[in-house]
């Protein structure tokens, strides 16, 4: 007997609601009347449960005595042994007045008195009616037993008879005349779980448990085609065969042989412990519908090879071919969440730029309200703070521009190491990553664009249960979107970010009073500013070299100092020599910015010794003139 592997117990876990098992299928008898109508003379044409043979009907016509079927059952709630020999019984009634049926009495499950003498239908040796309910093959004969009882012979009805409603091998025959394999509830929401395996791999179908919506299993950050979800669930659920195969040959003539060697095989449950499996062959030679097979209740495969419909062929369809055109859905609800984001990491060109969120108390000593800082790579970090600022509005456009991405062009669903090779994502051009409420982790991944200008996605989130200590992963498959689709007329697409996007362009950015002095070195010659301070840490008056000098000129000459912005990364040589060196001290710690001039344009600037930016003259002329107006005891203008 089969037994579902840990993982599929694993997927039977994933439904939140559980589902009460169903009876398979409703009443389906026709209750007769206990008491016997008048005899006509011309007796009414009767509808009957089983064929009996003309021997049979002439004993029936003859039968002089009197003869009872007691059941302790109530009419038509009679069990998979009992059900059939109640249809049976009221056949008999029907067709002799001298035969009566009585519910709801004895201790006994069917007993039958003839003239007086009583003889049990419930013996296992006698049972060779064939019939198959709920999935379990039971056989009665008890036609044999009944006439040998009624009449004194058996009347030679050994032949199987099929009952009402289901075909000669017991399976159940729905309206329409066709076979029902088997069947697990009443619809497909109630299946725990659906997993196809085909050439294409493996696909786990669920129902979402407050909706009913059809999930991919890992895929549902992607839009499901519930059309055609639904479609292969409710096959599974209830499959339909259109006939059988009489006298078959191997099953490897229809491809049927195992599972190994089927096109498709369908695994479908209600909970743990039931369970049923289809196998699907070869397909039809009228093209109309596929071979197949199927288990029993017992798991058991059962001996007929069915004849399907062509809804069989949903079971043989890649992931793709269920997902709806569009990529990125589940990135897009985290928009709303961006506050909760604890970290992000992006890799470009083999380096990996790391941000935290400030805490409350590291915001407090900042001029403006930044929400991110840089703690790695090392070469942007400056002070001894361990981190640098970063750019505020880059890092929240990147954010907002992938939470939004969507294609049109899923390329595939579930790729391998091969698909990401293929598609220039095993070591991909970007990759970003962030973390939500420290549990819920998304990841993109980016290729370089082609010669088409086109570039390749690739996205994963992973849920980490802090109970189980185990993580669910979801796929955003790999899609594919023109570079266009993220430029505009104003704005540079983030994937043309370098490392220095992420990082403030701005050299210096503490609160001016924050500072307690400020040193200036040009042309050898050396002056420090200071600043009083009363108990509250105000700015009460400034000094030049020990003098007093105006406040108010010394603060803006520090808006200056402040004021250049980087421009980018130097990448030639290394100019000779400092024009002009200004050292911020605040507490302990001191930031010294060097600035050398390139040419008419451009300067070069490090900070702390490191960096290797350069930026405008036009910044830098502005922090000289203040500076020669303080020197000469002037007011720095606004």
């Amino acid at each position: 007997m089969k037994k579902l592997s840990k993982f599929q117990k694993q997927i039977i876990a994933i439904g939140a609601v559980a589902v009460l098992a169903v009876a398979l299928f409703a009443a389906y008898l026709i209750g007769k009347p206990d008491e016997k109508p008048a005899v006509e003379e011309t007796p009414k044409q009767v509808q009957l449960n089983y064929s009996f043979t003309e021997g049979e009907k002439t004993a029936l016509e003859g039968f002089k005595g009197t003869a009872s079927f007691t059941f302790k059952s109530e009419k038509g709630k009679g069990n998979e042994k009992t059900a059939p020999l109640m249809a049976l019984a009221e056949d008999y009634a029907a067709l002799n007045q001298g035969i009566s049926v009585s519910y709801g009495k004895g201790d006994a499950d069917a007993v039958l008195t003839v003239n007086g003498t009583e003889v049990s239908l419930n013996t296992e040796k006698d049972i060779k009616y064939y019939t198959n309910l709920d999935g379990v093959t039971y056989a009665f004969n008890a036609r044999s037993l009944i006439n040998t009882a009624l009449f004194g012979k058996d009347l030679g009805v050994d032949e199987k008879q099929p009952f009402a409603g289901f075909d000669k091998d017991g399976d159940i025959l729905n309206k329409g005349g066709n076979i029902n394999m088997f069947s697990m509830g009443t619809k497909y929401t109630d299946l725990k779980f659906v997993q196809v395996t085909n050439e294409h791999g493996e696909i786990t179908f669920y129902s979402e448990p407050k909706t009913g919506t059809p999930c991919i299993m890992g895929t549902e950050a992607m839009m499901v085609d519930s059309s055609a979800a639904i479609t292969l669930m409710s096959f599974a659920q209830n499959p339909v065969a259109t006939g059988k195969v009489e006298n078959p040959e191997e099953l490897s003539v229809y491809g049927l042989d195992s599972d190994e060697n089927a096109t498709a095989t369908i695994l479908v449950a209600i909970d743990e412990d039931n369970f049923r499996s289809i196998r699907i062959g070869k397909a039809l030679p009228d093209g109309s519908g596929y071979y197949a097979l199927c288990d029993d209740a017992s798991n058991k495969l059962k001996p007929y090879v069915y004849t399907t419909n062509a809804y069989a062929s949903f079971a043989l369809m890649a992931t793709e071919d269920f997902l709806s055109a569009e990529y990125g859905v589940k990135l897009n609800e985290l928009t709303d969440v961006y506050s909760a984001i604890d970290n992000m990491c992006i890799t470009m060109d083999g380096m990996e730029i790391k941000l935290k969120k400030l805490s409350d108390g590291e915001k407090k000593e900042l001029p403006i309200n930044y929400t991110w800082k840089v703690t790695d790579p090392d070469r942007y970090i400056h002070s001894n703070k361990g981190y640098a600022l970063s750019n505020f509005y880059n890092v929240g456009d990147m954010f907002n521009a992938l939470s939004a991405l969507k294609s049109d062009d899923i390329k595939v669903a579930v790729p391998t190491e091969e698909d990401l090779a293929e598609y220039g994502l095993a070591q991909p051009y970007r990759s970003y990553t962030w973390t939500v409420y420290d549990v819920v982790t998304c990841r993109v991944y980016m290729s370089r664009p082609d010669t088409d200008s086109n570039f390749y996605l690739y996205g994963v989130i992973d849920y980490y249960d802090e109970k189980t200590d185990s993580t669910y992963t979801e796929t955003l498959g790999i899609g594919m979107l023109p570079t266009s689709a993220f430029r505009n007329e104003d704005q540079v697409c983030y994937m043309d970010f370098t490392p220095l996007n992420f990082i403030d362009n701005k050299l210096f950015t503490d609160y001016v009073k924050a500072v307690d002095k400020i040193s200036i070195t040009k042309d050898g010659e050396t002056h420090i500013f200071r600043f009083e301070k009363n108990a509250e840490g105000d700015i009460t008056a400034a000094t030049l070299d020990n003098g007093r000098t105006d406040l108010q000129s010394v603060r803006r000459f520090y808006v200056d100092i402040i004021h250049p912005v980087i421009i980018g990364e130097h990448e030639g040589e290394v100019p000779d020599g400092v024009d002009l060196s200004i050292t911020l001290t605040r507490g302990d710690d001191e930031t010294t910015i060097d600035y050398t001039r390139l040419n008419s344009v451009q300067v070069y600037a490090t900070v702390n010794g490191q960096g290797g930016y350069y930026i405008n003259y036009d910044d830098l002329a502005p922090i000289l003139e203040s500076y020669q107006i303080l020197l000469d005891g002037g007011i720095v203008p606004r």
